[in-house]
């Protein structure tokens, strides 16, 4: 199950990695309102797939972390 979670293409362009039962959603983007639309689908993409296995994401334990080359 949780095999077809990380075998999924996403529309937006990014990506998933997976260590153990955490997944790390990975986008790269210029501005960051492109960063935020495609890390949103991509969300939105996980929580649907979950949701066909009657799983669901545990929002208080997500985080997310920005790196940049800007100074």
């Amino acid at each position: 199950m949780y095999n077809a979670i990380l075998q999924l293409e996403f529309r937006s362009g990014a990506q998933i990695v997976g260590f153990a039962d955490d997944i790390i959603l990975v986008g790269v983007a210029k501005h960051l309102w492109q960063l935020e639309n495609q890390l949103d689908a991509a969300v939105s993409q996980v929580r649907e797939a979950l949701g066909d296995f009657s799983l669901e994401t545990a929002d208080h334990k997500m985080e997310v972390l920005l790196i940049t080359k800007r100074r």
